[in-house]
């Protein structure tokens, strides 16, 4: 799948997903600075972590897909670089993925992060969603369904 097809797919998404919400609204958890926050500072995007914004559709569509130009024809190879668990969270919501699955990998995810101290377990956490709970060919599966 190219990576146009699967942007295309979550441009008429909902922006907040009540599963992810919960997640990136969440101060434990969701990144801090860096990445798509420091995006969001420099566009001048609200910052609300109680309202989980900047949302994750934004993290997508414009904070990651801007800055992806090594990976913008294949969306397998940039899905598999994503390691921010709210938006690999927003992903699978948006996609349509069972909220059961969806949950556990939010409760992996929290799990990962209380105990790590490295400061690299959001990583591990994202790692952890996309190779043992919501793998891209789930996340291909449910889009080209939708197709």
């Amino acid at each position: 799948m190219e990576m146009q097809e699967f942007i295309n797919f979550f441009k008429d998404k909902n922006d907040h997903y009540e599963i992810s919400d919960s997640f990136a609204s969440d101060e434990r958890y969701r990144q801090r600075c860096g990445g798509y926050i420091k995006n969001a500072k420099a566009a001048q995007i609200e910052i609300n972590i109680k309202n989980a914004e900047p949302n994750q559709k934004w993290h997508l569509l414009t904070s990651y897909y801007d800055e992806i130009s090594d990976c913008k024809k294949d969306a397998e190879t940039c899905y598999n670089r994503l390691k921010c668990p709210e938006l690999l969270l927003w992903i699978a919501d948006a996609a349509g993925i069972d909220s059961e699955i969806v949950s556990k990998a939010a409760s992996k995810a929290r799990e990962i992060i209380d105990s790590g101290s490295n400061g690299r377990s959001r990583n591990k956490a994202g790692y952890e969603i996309r190779k043992e709970i919501i793998t891209w060919r789930m996340i291909e599966k449910k889009i080209k369904t939708e197709l």
